[in-house]
């Protein structure tokens, strides 16, 4: 016997038991089904992520992973690019300022642009500044008067 033959002849037996299988199978397929629909139900949309924030002693990547975790759950199914774009919203304002205009390709650039930033900061080449609660910018009078 041929090796064509022989993987056609495999291809037929595994069919065949999975036809085997299946024909008794609907009920037993139906209530796991009924059982577990609460995590379709349940699972994260997009509207959940863009509410998404890293918590305040989570490390960039861990944030990362946690969102990336979510987002793998959102039916239909997010594209490279919007989820670099639904991420990049999320961000607090240190992180959205120095990545919006660098514009990551993909989210794993994005992440290691993060844990750069993290690093610099860790480091005091970077200042992380968190003295505004709601994360906007103070404009007016910051400069001297003149006299």
């Amino acid at each position: 016997m041929t090796l064509g033959r022989r993987r056609s002849k495999k291809r037929r037996l595994t069919l065949l038991k999975i036809k085997r299988h299946s024909s008794y199978d609907s009920e037993t397929t139906t209530f796991f089904v009924q059982q577990y629909q609460y995590n379709v139900d349940m699972a994260p949309d997009r509207s959940d992520l863009q509410a998404m924030t890293q918590k305040d002693k989570e490390t960039f990547k861990e944030y990362a992973q946690r969102w990336r975790d979510a987002a793998a759950q959102v039916s239909p199914r997010i594209e490279e690019k919007e989820m670099t774009k639904l991420f990049l919203k999320t961000l607090n304002q240190f992180y959205y300022e120095r990545m919006v205009g660098s514009a990551p390709k993909n989210f794993a650039e994005m992440v290691g642009m993060g844990v750069q930033l993290e690093e610099g900061v860790r480091e005091g080449r970077l200042v992380k500044d968190e003295t505004s609660p709601s994360g906007t910018k103070g404009f007016g009078n910051n400069f001297p008067r003149k006299k």
